[in-house]
């Protein structure tokens, strides 16, 4: 006659978790010209400095450099002029509808630097 085999449960302390859980992130791997937009939405998803600067060391090419030097150095001066673009807004005053030809009239001037 053969004994039956018991299982015994263990049991943890109040608050913690019996089982944990590891997630595992699948690194994903590039074509071997990638975009700029790619290589910066590979690097936005890394959750370590480190991560992202290897991935950064990996990929890095001229244009990627000189764009996050334009971006980020100071020092750099662009040649490319500032924009100014105006946009003229016509509203109707609600509380004025019967007289069609009150309006008022806003011009918006915002500089964009490219």
């Amino acid at each position: 006659m053969t004994t039956p085999k018991t299982t015994r449960k263990t049991r943890t302390p109040a608050g913690t978790a019996a089982i944990k859980t590891k997630k595992i992130v699948k690194r994903v791997k590039l074509p071997p010209n990638p975009f700029i937009h790619e290589i910066l939405n590979l690097v936005e998803e890394q959750k370590t400095k480190a991560k992202k600067i290897d991935i950064l060391r990996e990929y890095r090419d001229d244009s990627l450099t000189a764009i996050l030097i334009w971006n980020f150095d100071d020092s750099v001066v662009s040649a490319v002029p500032t924009l100014v673009f105006e946009q003229k807004v016509v509203r109707k005053m609600p509380e004025l509808s019967d007289s069609s030809d009150l309006v008022l009239e806003e011009t918006l001037t915002l500089p964009l630097k490219i």
